[in-house]
């Protein structure tokens, strides 16, 4: 990737700009990166830049400076780091911003241990009714897409049964955005545990595998979570993003079979990312 020059002036921090200022950052160039004044952030850049910061040290400086003017990243900081769950004023609330630390095992599995966890997905759930008017079948199932992806980072980041992974979502107006993200093995050191995919030697090939063909590292299992994940946005306006180890896949427009997709490279960073903004209201469908 070639290393972006970077403005001074104050700019949209998405995960595609995060690239860039992780490209800069390690090429030398910290200045560039230190002088950013991020305008708007996305909840999937919040969520991976906690992420990356967690992976290196001398980025924090400038974590807790963004993070003094930007709520998303210094409630990512304080889930990643922490394990802090950014609490509403109540159980039943709907909030604009909710970001927590993942679940363990047992939260998952264990509706009576896992209440805390339930009630991130219930207000989820209540934001997309309230904020967008979504039907509860609807809500309903774009909070199981969720809890889909943060089951996939227990079962397959290699981190144990309390991996260190961050969830979040946002509204801003018509549009929603959720993202999770950690720091484990990434894709690719899981697949090859599947003797079918061992041979699988790139980010790419194996966040398209796993995104795009359902690979999984259980052996003759199909993994369904993203199937399912796209099924629940089938007709909402938006894209979705997955990065892993030096790969970034993008998938926009409307459908399943029928979303575009794009593959590129990005600076290696350690687990996955997942970040989804979505505007059902945009939909012509």
């Amino acid at each position: 990737m070639a290393i972006p020059r970077l403005s001074s002036v104050q700019m949209d921090l998405d995960v595609i700009a995060l690239d860039h200022a992780r490209s800069a950052w390690r090429s030398g160039n910290r200045q560039a990166v230190e002088s950013i004044v991020p305008s708007r952030v996305s909840i999937g850049a919040a969520l991976e830049f906690a992420c990356w910061a967690r992976c290196e040290d001398t980025l924090q400086p400038v974590m807790l400076r963004w993070g003094a003017h930007h709520e998303s990243i210094s409630r990512a900081w304080a889930a990643a780091v922490k394990l802090e769950h950014s609490n509403p004023t109540a159980d039943h609330d709907a909030p604009l911003l909710e970001i927590c630390h993942c679940p363990d095992r047992n939260e998952l599995a264990e509706p009576a241990v896992g209440v805390e966890w339930r009630y991130f997905l219930d207000r989820f759930s209540r934001s997309l009714r309230t904020r967008l008017s979504l039907p509860s079948t609807r809500s309903n199932g774009l909070a199981a897409g969720l809890y889909e992806m943060v089951d996939n980072v227990v079962q397959h980041s290699g981190l144990g049964d309390a991996p260190n992974g961050i969830v979040g979502y946002q509204f801003n107006g018509d549009e929603f955005s959720f993202a999770v993200a950690d720091i484990g093995r990434g894709i690719r050191a899981s697949l090859n545990e599947n003797p079918k995919y061992e041979n699988v030697q790139t980010d790419s090939e194996a966040i398209v595998l796993a995104v795009t063909k359902g690979a999984s590292r259980r052996v003759g299992e199909s993994g369904r979570g993203f199937s399912d994940l796209l099924r629940y946005l089938a007709d909402m306006e938006g894209q979705l993003w997955f990065r892993s180890g030096t790969a970034r896949l993008r998938l926009d427009g409307r459908g399943v079979d029928a979303r575009r997709s794009s593959i590129s490279n990005c600076p290696n960073m350690q687990g996955f990312q997942l970040s989804v903004t979505a505007r059902p209201r945009a939909s012509a469908w």
